[in-house]
């Protein structure tokens, strides 16, 4: 049995960012499932191209406006081109539902029945950092936590 069998059926139900870390809600009966991705290559896919890539946080948004002494803040929500890629993708994320999933090893995909597939690809080249965690919501003995 796959022991992330429960998600199957789910609903996705919000996708943020907070700093560098990927939050994404999913409905599950009447609970609700966290999934938090930090430390790993968080992808969307759609018929095998890329919509949304974590890496996209260092990349400044295309609406950014480049003035004199003005930064570019990649962690406040909203200023990177992957804060871009989930707004221009939201319709297609929220509502999904998780047909399948595969764990590999310590990578994480979920294919949806709409035929996104979201891919979490561990760092395995960096030691003890956490990869991903799964958890529900307000249930602080839930937690399953992947590491490197």
């Amino acid at each position: 049995m796959e022991k992330f069998e429960f998600l199957i059926k789910s609903k996705i139900n919000s996708i943020v960012r907070i700093c560098d870390l990927i939050k994404i809600n999913f409905e599950v009966g009447k609970k609700e499932i966290c999934l938090h991705v930090q430390k790993a290559l968080f992808r969307v896919i759609e018929s095998e191209n890329l919509l949304i890539s974590s890496y996209d946080m260092g990349i400044p948004s295309k609406n950014f406006k480049e003035k004199l002494f003005k930064r570019f803040k990649w962690d406040i929500s909203g200023n990177t081109l992957y804060d871009d890629e989930i707004k221009n993708n939201e319709n297609k994320l929220l509502g999904a539902v998780v047909k399948n999933i595969i764990s590999n090893g310590k990578d994480l995909v979920l294919q949806l029945e709409n035929g996104l597939r979201i891919e979490v690809i561990a760092d395995t080249l960096k030691p003890d950092y956490e990869i991903y965690r799964i958890f529900e919501l307000n249930n602080l003995e839930s937690h399953y936590v992947v590491e490197s």
